[in-house]
Parts: structure tokens; C-alpha cells; sequence
């Protein structure tokens, strides 16, 4: 079955560089707001049955399905990609790059 959702994704970059506020909006229903930090543009992904987008310091994963995000915070590295493969994820960090499995 083909997993589909419509993702409306609306920054408020008025407050660059110090945050910018990220309404993410799935199939017109759901919705999420999030204050995130504003030295770096949102940037965003799809994987299997997943939609995710990062800022400079978090990864917020967010289920197809409609469920509750999922956000992994970083407290001392900006993240400027990430890559979704079997579960894992790849952040390539301003000075790092960390592989991510089961939430370590």
C-alpha cells in the first residue's frame, strides 16, 4: 500500500538569525509548531513512511501516518544533512558526522 500525505511546511524567518518558527502541517488535519534556531534554513527529507526535517541544532521526524513527532536534539554541533537509511540516521555535523541507531 502507498504510504501518502500532503506536508505543508511554513517558516517564519522574522526573527533570523536568533530563531525562526516552523509550523509543519500533514494532510490539513495535524499540525506542529516548533521554535528552532535561525543561522541555518529548515531543510527537509522523506524516507519510508517518514517525513523529517532538521534545523541547526535538532532532527524532527515525523510518521506519515499522522502520529506525534519524533525530535533528536543537538546540543554542540549544527547539523547541515542528514540521511535516512534502514532505520539509521546519518547527521553530517559542522564538525561531526554521527550515525544514529535506535535513538544512539
Amino acid at each position: 500500500m502507498a504510504e501518502r500525505a500532503v506536508v505543508d511546511l511554513t517558516v517564519d524567518g522574522a526573527q533570523k538569525p536568533e530563531r525562526m518558527t516552523v509550523t509543519v502541517r500533514m494532510d490539513a488535519s495535524h499540525a506542529w509548531t516548533f521554535e528552532e534556531p535561525g543561522w541555518l534554513p529548515i531543510r527537509f527529507g522523506f524516507a519510508a513512511g517518514l517525513f523529517y526535517l532538521w534545523s541547526a541544532r535538532r532532527l524532527i521526524v515525523f510518521g506519515l501516518d499522522r502520529t506525534e513527532p519524533v525530535s533528536v536534539p543537538m546540543d554542540d554541533d549544527d547539523i547541515h544533512y542528514v540521511f535516512a537509511s534502514d532505520g539509521r540516521w546519518l547527521l553530517v555535523c559542522e564538525t561531526s558526522i554521527r550515525l544514529m541507531d535506535g535513538g544512539r
